[in-house]
């Protein structure tokens, strides 16, 4: 099971020095898991986000669910979370990991694993400015009819989706506080995922750009992580008091479900992805993928909003509305009860 520790950075009372302070002798007791607890923390910190993340829940619980049901075309809303990878380097190497890790033998079906396809900061900016504006009836020409209200709530707000930062390892990425720091000026919800390993250095920086949150994943005591994340040394995640920073716990599952979920690739958890309707991942050469390694366009040659809903995107959509597939076994973000 995998802990994920995530840092206010922004959040009164903390600073670089969160980032920064010896070893985790044992998990802090408070955990993270209820929508409540974050939504008082980032009320706190910046109240403009707040319907990012009620959007991010809704469409998580209900939304997508719903596209996915009465959408027969495979057309979805504009996403309500967007991960950028900036790199897919990384100083680990990690047991469960995807990457690819055979650097001297990259095929060209897999261009973003090297270092000179990775866009400069100047793309990544244009993608900002382009989610930043983004409307709520701007579902792109094949998504699907949105009710009447939307067009009052169209002049209260734009979209602004959650902004999902991570890799490989992003603080790999030269220019990974300047994307950050372009996301924070346009009022973004920012979360940062990182392997922890290089936060001392880079604290100060995150710290002063008050990123929402900041996660760092443990898989359990320093030598079964370390083990797991194939470099010794690899545990030294940071913090200054013990239970002040909240964990969460992915698989999120109850006892009874941890064993069929390790142990039983058989076991017959519920068969739906919501995934596909709700986020994208954008590859560090531009390509759009909405899951493992499929590309259904470069935000380079077209804008998010239309690839989001190119032929493509509406004919996967299409097929896991039906059923899923062998690599869905253990994705992250698929559900399991």
């Amino acid at each position: 099971m995998c802990y994920s520790a995530r840092y206010a950075a922004g959040a009164p009372g903390f600073g670089a020095g969160d980032f920064i302070k010896g070893n985790i002798a044992s998990m802090p007791s408070k955990t993270y898991n209820g929508l409540s607890s974050r939504l008082r923390g980032l009320a706190r910190q910046d109240p403009a986000v707040i319907p990012s993340f009620f959007r991010y829940e809704f469409r998580r619980r209900w939304g997508g669910a719903q596209d996915r049901r009465l959408t027969a075309g495979g057309g979805a809303v504009l996403p309500a979370l967007i991960s950028l990878n900036p790199t897919r380097r990384c100083n680990l190497r990690c047991r469960m990991c995807f990457q690819y890790r055979r650097e001297s033998e990259i095929p060209d079906t897999l261009a973003w694993y090297h270092a000179d396809q990775e866009l400069p900061l100047s793309a990544w900016v244009n993608l900002l400015d382009e989610v930043a504006a983004w409307r709520l009836r701007q579902s792109g020409p094949h998504g699907p009819p949105l009710p009447p209200w939307s067009r009052l709530l169209d002049r209260l707000a734009t979209w602004r989706p959650v902004v999902y930062v991570t890799g490989g390892e992003p603080l790999l990425y030269p220019q990974v506080v300047e994307l950050l720091a372009a996301a924070r000026s346009r009022r973004l919800l920012v979360h940062l995922q990182t392997n922890g390993t290089l936060l001392a250095g880079a604290a100060p920086d995150l710290a002063s750009l008050g990123l929402q949150m900041v996660s760092v994943s443990l898989d359990g005591p320093p030598e079964v992580h370390d083990r797991i994340r194939g470099v010794p040394g690899s545990f030294r995640v940071r913090r200054r008091a013990r239970g002040r920073i909240p964990v969460g716990f992915s698989p999120d599952l109850p006892d009874s479900l941890l064993s069929p979920y390790y142990l039983d690739l058989a076991h017959p958890f519920p068969q739906e992805c919501r995934h596909l309707w709700m986020a994208c991942r954008i590859l560090p050469d531009g390509s759009v993928s909405p899951c493992l390694h499929l590309v259904m366009g470069r935000i380079t040659e077209a804008p998010l909003s239309r690839i989001w809903n190119n032929d493509h995107c509406r004919s996967l959509r299409r097929l896991a509305a039906q059923r899923l597939f062998p690599g869905c076994t253990r994705c992250c973000y698929r559900r399991f009860q």
